[in-house]
């Protein structure tokens, strides 16, 4: 409950190393990406699961985003692929692109950012892709190792953990706008909804900083 900060209740997916949450727009179902190979999708009017849908190729799945129709799920499925999940039929396609962890949408829906992190690939590439055509349109070198990342709410910037920095990009000219560093190690973050903030879980302890986005200073 945010208006408590309490705990209202937990609610069990299995044994799958959840990871992370993408909430439907109109917020009736919460989908979790499941590290060993699914997503759990949870009714949110009664905080149970209530169905499960298997990504092909199995474990290393990692970053989920949800299209802003909710119509859409972007899974971040390992060293292989981007796992497209259409939500009204839970079929599953894929988009081919290896080293993927984390994933973005725009607002619009119509560009896809995934973050490349892993062996034999460019350890610093955020890749762009259409969302339309699953083509790859550009690659971003944000300096280091990306792995989460998330669109501003006007669709301006993007934002990335990369190397223990908090990476702002132009989505428009795809330049690097600003670079900070961040204590210690992280690797998710989110944006508050009038896009003022980044907060970033500081791993391995019980801390995040907190970004103001109009100087990219952590706090």
């Amino acid at each position: 409950d945010t208006s408590t900060k309490t705990v209202v209740t937990d609610i069990p997916v299995g044994d799958a190393f959840p990871l992370q949450v993408a909430v439907a727009p109109d917020g009736q179902f919460a989908y979790v990406v499941n590290h060993f190979g699914s997503v759990s999708v949870i009714d949110m009017s009664t905080n149970t699961v209530v169905d499960t849908v298997l990504i092909a190729g199995g474990g290393e799945v990692d970053g989920i985003a949800i299209t802003p129709d909710g119509g859409t799920l972007y899974v971040a499925n390992g060293y292989d692929f981007v796992s497209v999940i259409d939500i009204a039929t839970h079929h599953v396609s894929t988009i081919a692109n290896g080293g993927i962890f984390g994933v973005a949408v725009s607002p619009d829906g119509g560009t896809v950012y995934v973050s490349e992190a892993g062996p034999d690939v460019d350890y610093s590439a955020v890749n762009v892709i259409d969302a339309d055509t699953q083509e790859v349109t550009d690659i971003i070198d944000v300096g280091g190792q990306p792995f989460f990342l998330k669109v501003s709410p006007d669709g301006k910037s993007l934002y990335v953990i990369a190397g223990g920095r908090f990476v702002t990009v132009d989505t428009t000219s795809h330049e690097i706008t600003s670079s900070v560093g961040i204590p210690g190690s992280n690797w998710d973050l989110t944006i508050s909804p009038d896009g003022k903030f980044a907060y970033v879980p500081l791993y391995g302890g019980a801390t995040v900083a907190v970004i103001p986005l109009t100087t990219s200073q952590a706090t």
